[in-house]
């Protein structure tokens, strides 16, 4: 049977000839085929001091003691 046909028992026909049909009532949300969970966002990685906390005035180098910059960063 086609949803779409205006002689369908249940549909109703156009009120007029030549009037457009109106259109079906669209659901709200589309019907997926599985149930998808909404993506968390990423939690921010917690600042972790990559060397161990030294005196004031004597930072390490940037990038020393670990893998270099990346670049563009």
């Amino acid at each position: 049977m086609n949803p779409n046909d205006p002689a369908a028992p249940g549909q109703n026909p156009n009120p007029m000839p030549g009037a457009p049909t109106p259109p079906p009532a669209a659901p709200t949300e589309p019907t997926p085929t599985m149930p998808t969970p909404p993506i968390p966002p990423m939690p921010e990685p917690p600042a972790v001091p990559t060397e161990a906390p030294s005196v004031p005035g004597s930072e390490p180098t940037p990038g020393a003691g670990g893998p270099p910059p990346a670049p563009g960063m």
